[in-house]
């Protein structure tokens, strides 16, 4: 799950604004309501009754932030739609028209200049099969109004065998998710897990015979990233047992 675009390489450009952020729908199936667009889970989505133009979904930020661009991924095959955005849910600005152009291979509009916007409404325009739109995961990106969150402090983690681990930490109240990094040398923390509303992740990609571990725990929310401190996991020992 990606939260941040270009985050699995620390590289930051935007942060994500959507997650789990209130959302409506024209029409919505039963178990398939507008929320499992934006909850970052694959295997969930949002589906209308009909495969009608004029169907929409819409999600509402909050607060007016900072948009720079929007990623998504739509199941629908051959689907066209437009895009509006809006500070206040009664006038909306055009940002994107299917008609006009084609969407990205990879889902994300970039727009040339920030927006400003709290409401994002996405409107289907047609559909050649004729089937429900379906919507699998919408990221809005940018950049909230407030601070990065607080620092993870003094995580834990324990080598449950050669090839699996426990990361703990205590959460953070400012913080959206975590990103927990690891690797052979403090330098090379090129392993990344993508955390939300846990304390905890397991890992189960240590390599036998490698007696030596670092990891990080960042914290991160709608504003920015705090980096953790880098920590030495040590070696697996025969005695250590496995936590259930």
């Amino acid at each position: 799950m990606n939260n941040m675009y270009k985050f699995p390489n620390y590289h930051v450009d935007y942060m994500l604004l959507s997650y789990k952020k209130f959302a409506t729908a024209s029409t919505s199936k039963s178990e398939h309501e507008p929320c499992f667009a934006l909850d970052g889970n694959k295997k969930t989505f949002w589906s209308s009754k009909s495969g009608k133009a004029g169907e929409w979904f819409m999600v509402d930020l909050g607060a007016v932030k900072t948009v720079h661009a929007v990623r998504f991924d739509c199941a629908t095959k051959d689907a066209v739609f437009s895009l509006s955005g809006s500070t206040d849910g009664k006038e909306y600005e055009l940002l994107f028209s299917g008609k006009n152009e084609a969407v990205p291979l990879d889902g994300t509009i970039n727009f040339e200049n920030q927006q400003r916007l709290r409401f994002l409404k996405l409107v289907f325009l047609s559909n050649d099969d004729n089937n429900c739109f379906t919507v699998n995961d919408f990221k809005v990106l940018g950049f909230g109004n407030g601070y990065a969150p607080e620092k993870v402090e003094q995580p834990f983690a324990i080598r449950t065998s050669d090839n699996e681990a426990v990361i703990c930490w205590n959460r953070v109240s400012t913080a959206v998710g975590y990103k927990v990094r690891l690797g052979t040398s403090p330098e090379e923390l090129d392993e990344c897990r993508l955390v939300y509303g846990e304390d905890s992740v397991s890992i189960d990609s240590l390599t036998d015979g490698q007696t030596e571990y670092y990891y990080a725990v960042d914290s991160f929310n709608e504003n920015g990233v705090t980096k953790g401190d880098i920590r030495q996991m040590g070696a697996a020992k025969s005695e250590l047992y496995r936590i259930q």
